[in-house]
């Protein structure tokens, strides 16, 4: 009679033995956060500037502000002419499959009369390649020692966590992350988030439906007579929507569908990538009292210039040489463009 209670007393502690580890388990990789201040990503970028960011930028000083899910990187410099100017960069992150990623939203030199463009004031090129790399490097060094599970090379995209979200508030950028489970070292790197294009090779950029929706809604934040644009992406086309203020007031619900065409460049040797809206609905005003080819320009001219600063931050140098878009694959989750770089 002595054995059955030692085998009902040693299946109970079995029982409890098992219950007790399951939560202890599920809190070795339970959601955590980790928070990097604006003060610390900016002493990160003086010290980047006075020790060498000149070799990626020709600046003198390197500065950043956070907006609502906005990072505004500024440069100063000036011009061999002894012009001033200020290039501003606006990124913003985006986590699709728990990875995170960060695109270049605009990008627009201010010189010292006001006057705003999209070129870089020194070289005419684009610099997108370059805020990304700045603002990797003032990220990866702010969080180096706070990720207990990072992996140090590629840090910037977190590859070995699961990233559940990035939030960017006014003065810090909060990321909520669990241990990685499928996003170790194999994966492969992310081309938007840092990966130079090569020289004299066919190289693929992925742009995800998520990294233009984040985009795209910070193009409408620093737009005045935008008030939202999202996209879709379908095989058929990219759907975009958009509330417009006209010039008269009015507030216009607008649906652009917008296909991607691959034209030949005059030299006859290089392709580009050109966007035109194969249909445009207005809604919510009345029939003729807007301009729809207008309307339809705007979205248009905004998603080609996203798509484009897109391109430039992947070519970086590179760039600078003949790049030719050899094709164009989009689908319900993402747009891949693939591209030439150095003919």
């Amino acid at each position: 009679m002595k054995t059955l209670p030692r085998i009902v007393l040693s299946s109970l502690v079995l029982i409890l033995v098992t219950i007790t580890a399951i939560p202890v388990a599920a809190q070795d990789n339970a959601a955590q956060t980790v928070t990097v201040s604006e003060a610390a990503l900016n002493a990160t970028l003086t010290r980047y500037s006075s020790g060498g960011a000149g070799d990626t930028l020709p600046v003198e000083s390197l500065s950043l502000n956070l907006r609502d899910m906005e990072i505004i990187l500024v440069a100063e410099g000036t011009r061999p002419n002894g012009q001033s100017f200020s290039v501003e960069g606006v990124i913003v992150p985006s986590v699709a499959d728990t990875h995170l990623y960060w695109t270049l939203a605009s990008l627009e030199t201010v010189d010292a009369n006001g006057i705003v463009s999209p070129r870089d004031p020194a070289s005419g090129q684009a610099t997108g390649k370059a805020f990304i790399d700045i603002w990797e490097h003032a990220f990866t060094q702010s969080v180096r020692n706070l990720l207990p599970y990072i992996e140090q090379d590629n840090l910037f995209n977190l590859r070995s966590v699961d990233v559940l979200s990035a939030t960017v508030s006014e003065d810090a950028i909060t990321i909520e992350f669990r241990k990685g489970a499928s996003n170790q070292r194999e994966s492969a790197p992310d081309p938007l988030a840092g990966a130079a294009g090569q020289d004299g090779t066919s190289n693929t950029i992925m742009i995800t439906e998520v990294q233009a929706n984040d985009a795209l809604a910070a193009f409408a934040r620093r737009n005045e007579r935008v008030e939202s644009m999202t996209v879709d992406f379908t095989p058929d086309g990219v759907k975009v929507e958009a509330q417009i203020v006209t010039t008269d007031g009015q507030t216009v619900g607008i649906i652009a569908i917008l296909i991607g065409l691959l034209l030949p460049a005059r030299d006859g040797q290089t392709t580009s990538l050109a966007w035109t809206f194969y249909d445009v609905i207005v809604s919510s005003v009345a029939a003729g009292d807007v301009n729809n080819d207008v309307l339809g320009e705007i979205i248009t001219n905004a998603w080609s210039r996203f798509v484009e600063l897109q391109i430039n931050a992947y070519t970086g140098d590179a760039g600078k040489n003949e790049v030719s878009i050899e094709s164009l694959e989009v689908t319900n989750t993402s747009m891949i463009i693939a591209i030439l770089i150095g003919l």
